[in-house]
This record gives C-alpha cells, structure tokens and sequence, in this order.
C-alpha cells in the first residue's frame, strides 16, 4: 500500500514536472512580452533599415528612414555599371549623386511613402517591439542593421534580413527572434521594398516599381 502511494506520488510529480517544463518551453505563445512604448516620442525619433550583402560589398546597401512624424526616405548605392540601375522607376524621381574614388552611385528618394502611411509603420515597429530589439546571428547572405533612435538614445542592432522560423530554445531566445522577424519585416511592402530592390543571395523574382 505505501509503494503504491509513493508510486502515485511519483508519478504526480513527474507529471508536474513535464506540465510546468511545457509551460516554460511554450511561453512566448500564450503570453508573448509587451514591447517597451516610449511615452515621449519626438519628430526626430526614426528607425532605418539597411540591407547590406556581406561579405561581398559591404558598400553596397539599400535603406530606409522612417520618422515618427512619417518622413520617409530610401538611399540605395550601387556600383558603377551595376545592371540594377537600368531598372530604377523614374529616375526623375530620385536625387542621384556620384562616389567617384569609390566607384559608386547613391541614389535618394524623399516621401516615397505618404506620411499617412510612414506614421502607421513608425507605429507597427514600435509593437513590434523595436525598443527591445537585440542583434541576432545573420549568418550567411544579406544582413539587415537596424539604426534605432527613440527619445534622445540611439543604438544599432544587425542580423539576418529574413527570419523563416522564430521557434527556439530558450523562450528567451524565441522572443527575440519573433521580435527580429517582425520589425524586419515591416518594410516588407511593394511600394518599399520595389525601390529598395535587395539583392538576396538565394533565388527570388526580383521586384521593381
């Protein structure tokens, strides 16, 4: 009789043990961190995107600013020649100026986004949890910075510019990774990522204005 009670003890505990280990394992899917909103947020504040293919020529790169008050802008370098450059939309559109000692073209575009538009990404970066961002591995391929500034502090986080699972061990580590999916995600739209034209380093239909 007492073997058997401690036999049920036992597995009572076992049991317990699987159930609270679950619970830890799984936590970011039924009770995923708040993100950290700023509450004094200013015009200057912005977040960039910058995509870079590495180790190749890290000079060569695609961004894009957005403001909390929604100003927006791309830069895009390309090299001299670079067959992408035929391609740009109306070029009319784009300030272009010249790197000559180190072969390179920058081409600016102002207000790609209406303002409207930049303000309601500005926001879904916010909860996304961009304040709470950390670097991640990136790996081989193209590698996204993200430049963060929010009330008067800026700071640099880098990692891959796509995350295809954020599933991870610890939950810790899981969290970060859907945050990092998420934020690089945001500019992930036609009318951003057309003028950006990324080269990826895996194959894909390139996507132009």
């Amino acid at each position: 009789m007492k073997m058997s009670r401690w036999m049920g003890w036992g597995v009572n505990i076992c049991v317990l043990l699987v159930a609270g280990s679950a619970l830890y394992a799984f936590y970011p899917l039924y009770c995923f961190p708040s993100p950290t909103i700023p509450s004094n947020i200013s015009p200057s504040d912005h977040v960039t995107w910058t995509f870079k293919r590495r180790p190749s020529d890290p000079e060569v790169y695609q961004s894009v600013t957005i403001w909390s008050d929604g100003r927006n802008e791309v830069v895009v370098t390309r090299r001299f020649g670079d067959p992408d450059v035929g391609v740009f939309g109306p070029l009319l559109a784009w300030r272009i100026s010249s790197l000559g000692d180190r072969g390179l073209r920058v081409f600016r575009r102002n207000g790609i986004l209406s303002k409207k538009n930049g303000r309601v990404l500005f926001q879904r970066a916010l909860e996304a949890g961009v304040a709470d961002i950390r670097s991640e591995p990136a790996g081989i391929g193209s590698m996204l910075t993200l430049d963060i500034a929010l009330s008067g502090k800026k700071r640099i986080a880098s990692g891959p510019d796509v995350v295809f699972s954020a599933f991870a061990f610890p939950p810790s580590k899981w969290v970060d990774l859907t945050r990092w999916k998420n934020v690089a995600s945001i500019v992930d739209h036609d009318r951003v990522l057309g003028p950006l034209m990324r080269k990826r380093d895996f194959n894909q239909a390139k996507r132009t204005d």
